[in-house]
Formats: structure tokens, C-alpha cells, sequence
């Protein structure tokens, strides 16, 4: 049985969306393959093993993450309003530091975190010899470190790189268009590495146009696929008033990158009968804390849950709310998860060359509204025009037909055809 290691982010219980995705693909190959799965500590007090469904997890961490994990959790459980403060404080010059890291470094890569993998893959081999690595961006650290372990070996396993996210041209990342600029080329350089050492890459759609321009040369290795997160899903209605409407939104709001509060001025003003369930990781906290607090009997600000506490919630409601990025060349992966149930959808978006768009567009169960400076006044005509709207649950069947690249098994049938060709 050929053992994979997957390197990424966040992953059980905490799944961040591309552990999410992940986990969607193993869960195709378990059976199959010897599967471990390498990530990264995103939770205060986490250990350094755990198991999943037969598979072995092993996290790592860095000074830095410890420090950033604890402070976040003193944010979440301290009641006071003082030291919430306090430690908010001390967050925002950690996020100082990053940022200016950010700036000053030749290459936006964290070297700590890129030998604490490499150390990692060296005592998953020792164990059990590693026959294949798919290293998953973001974070790009997993594909560098990933280079560097198989640069050092004789016979290397062979690489699957798997791209969720940009890293050379991706403007949050390296948090100015400027600093994008400047760094842009050396950081094709570190990406050009990476894909000479990789024998199969995968792709999302949308980063097939980057990877047309700066990379065509390799389009022989390259296969092009969405995120893994069309899964059939099961209602659970719970007992409530039935002219209350719920809406749902699970996932992430970040600085610079999604940020919920236009949604949230919409949400305030409809005065209909609605309930807006928000289950967020991010460090946006502060504005949803303050929404909930000011709005309480219609916004309710749940923070960080599992992703099973999630799944429910998701179920239980009648309408799902989606963020786009500011970025135009990244794509949230929730969205497919979302069309996989079935329900209307909402989704806010920044600019028109937003992917979700294009991808809502196959979907008639859904609204687009885009986000704003200025009055909410449209985007509140809209939704309440779209809540009033008598919208029937797509099958499942249905939902596939229009997505086939974003099922997970998909995926799985690309990567065991590259493993049995070998």
C-alpha cells in the first residue's frame, strides 16, 4: 500500500477551507493508500498527533503561531472587557509585525515554519518510507518546504503540488500591490521550483489564466479541477416559527480579504422576520461581536465551532449567506459546499470579475449583490425581493450535473491515476 503525505494548513477538528477540501479527497483515498496528513496547529492547546478515520495527523507550530494561538484564545474566553481589550491590542501588534515581516523580507515565506515540516517529513519517512507528497497552497510554505526535503534525498518521492490559492500574485498575501510588484518575479522564481520538481500539479480554475501566462510550459502536468466540496447533504429541519426565515453564514472573515460588514448593515435594515446565524473564524470578531450586541434578536455571532457544529447549522437553515474575496484571482471554496445543498444562496461581492459569480450563474437558486462604499438601499431591495421569492431545493443529482470538476472523487481519480502510472 504506497503511502501519501498531504502537507497543508489547518486540518481536524479546526478544518480551515482548504483542510476542509482536503480531508473531502482522502476521504475517496483512504481506503486505497496509506494516507498522513501533515498541518499546522490553528487552535490553543491542540496536540501534536491525532487520528481521523484511520488516518494519522501530525501538527506543527512555531513560536510565532504559539503565541498568536494564545493570545486569540485569551480573546475568546476572557469575559471582561478590559483584558479582551488588552489582548486585542496585543494581537494587532503581532498582525503589525506580520505585516511588516511581510514588507521587509526578500521572500514573503516563513523559513521557521518551513523547517519545522521539513523536520516533520523526516520522521514520517523514518517510519514509513514516503512514496508520494502533495504539498497544498496556501500555504506556499508546504510546497517550499516540500522542495527543499526532496532536494536533499537520492530517490525523493514523487511530488503531486496542489494549488488552491496564488502566492506570487496574490495581493493579500503580500498585503501591497507594490510589495506584490516588487517581489513578483522572485517569487515566480520560488513557484517555477517548485513545478520543475513537481510530477503532476493541480489546479483550480480559477488560476488556469496565471498559470497560461507565466507557466504554459508545463501545461502537459497540470490538470484543472475546482474545489472538492460537492458532497450530498442531508436537511435537518429544526422545529421554529415558520415565518421565520434563517440565514446561515460558516466560515471566514479576514481583514483585506473578506470582511462582513456590509452584509451586516443589509442584514440589520430588512426588518422582515429573519435570523442571521454567523459561524466565523478571522479577526474580524470585534465588528460581529458589536452587530450581535446592537442587533440581537436578528444577528447571532457564534465564533470559532467544528466543523460539525457548522455542518448542522447549515442544514438547519433556510438560506445561505456567501462573502466574496477581494481578490479576483481567489475563490472561496465554501461556495461549492454551499451549492451542494441545495438552497438559495446569497452571495456579496466586490468586484464583477468575482469567480463566484460565473460559477452562480449555472445556479438559478441564488442572488449576487454587490458590495458597496456607499447606501445599502439597492442591495436591501434586492433581498427582500429574493426572501419573498418561493425557491424549491435543487436535488442533488441536479447540483452534480452542473458541477461535475467539484466532486470530491474527481479529484481522487486524478491523483490515483498519476499513482498507479508510476
Amino acid at each position: 500500500m504506497k503511502h501519501i503525505v498531504f502537507v497543508l494548513s489547518g486540518y481536524y477538528p479546526y478544518f480551515s477551507a482548504v483542510g476542509t477540501c482536503v480531508n473531502h479527497v482522502v476521504s475517496c483515498l483512504k481506503t486505497r493508500y496509506h494516507i498522513t496528513i501533515l498541518s499546522v496547529k490553528n487552535h490553543c492547546g491542540q496536540s501534536d498527533e491525532d487520528y481521523l478515520n484511520g488516518c494519522h495527523i501530525l501538527r506543527v507550530d512555531t513560536k510565532q503561531i504559539n503565541h498568536r494561538l494564545y493570545v486569540e484564545d485569551k480573546i475568546e474566553s476572557k469575559r471582561n472587557a478590559f483584558f479582551r481589550r488588552l489582548y486585542s491590542l496585543e494581537l494587532l501588534f503581532l498582525r503589525m509585525l506580520k505585516y511588516l515581516k511581510a514588507i521587509i523580507k526578500p521572500h514573503n515565506v516563513d523559513y521557521h515554519l518551513c523547517r519545522k515540516y521539513e523536520e516533520a517529513l523526516e520522521r514520517i519517512h523514518s517510519i514509513t518510507p514516503i512514496d508520494v507528497i502533495i504539498p497544498v497552497c496556501i500555504p506556499f510554505e508546504s510546497m517550499v518546504s516540500t522542495y527543499r526535503y526532496c532536494s536533499q534525498l537520492q530517490s525523493p518521492p514523487k511530488v503531486i503540488s496542489y494549488f488552491f490559492d496564488p502566492f506570487s500574485d496574490n495581493i493579500s498575501l503580500h498585503r501591497t500591490k507594490l510589495n506584490q510588484r516588487i517581489k513578483y518575479t522572485k517569487h515566480l522564481k520560488l513557484e517555477q521550483k517548485i513545478l520543475d520538481l513537481s510530477s503532476q500539479i493541480i489546479i483550480m480554475r480559477h488560476l488556469q489564466p496565471h498559470f497560461e501566462q507565466e507557466f504554459s510550459n508545463y501545461a502537459n502536468k497540470i490538470s484543472v479541477l475546482e474545489h472538492p466540496m460537492l458532497y450530498a447533504v442531508s436537511a435537518d429541519p429544526s422545529e421554529k416559527d415558520v415565518q421565520l426565515k434563517i440565514l446561515t453564514y460558516a466560515g471566514s472573515f479576514n481583514k483585506g480579504i473578506r470582511e462582513p460588514d456590509f452584509m451586516l448593515q443589509v442584514l440589520a435594515k430588512l426588518e422582515i422576520s429573519v435570523e442571521c446565524n454567523i459561524y466565523a473564524v478571522g479577526n474580524c470578531s470585534e465588528v460581529l461581536f458589536a452587530y450581535a450586541k446592537k442587533y440581537p434578536s436578528v444577528i447571532h455571532f457564534y465564533g470559532s465551532v467544528t466543523k460539525e457544529e457548522a455542518d448542522k447549522a447549515i442544514a438547519q437553515s433556510d438560506y445561505i449567506l456567501s462573502v466574496g474575496n477581494r481578490n479576483a484571482n481567489q475563490s472561496p471554496s465554501k461556495i461549492f459546499e454551499c451549492l451542494a445543498t441545495g438552497k438559495p444562496i446569497i452571495h456579496f461581492y466586490y468586484y464583477n470579475q468575482d469567480s463566484v459569480i460565473s460559477i452562480l450563474q449555472r445556479y438559478p437558486n441564488s442572488l449576487c449583490i454587490q458590495i458597496t462604499d456607499g447606501t445599502t438601499e439597492d442591495a436591501l431591495v434586492k433581498l427582500r425581493k429574493f426572501l419573498e421569492k418561493d425557491c424549491q431545493l435543487l436535488s442533488f443529482e441536479d447540483v452534480k450535473s452542473l458541477y461535475p470538476d467539484a466532486l470530491p472523487e474527481t479529484t481522487a481519480n486524478v491523483i490515483t491515476e498519476f499513482i498507479e502510472n508510476m
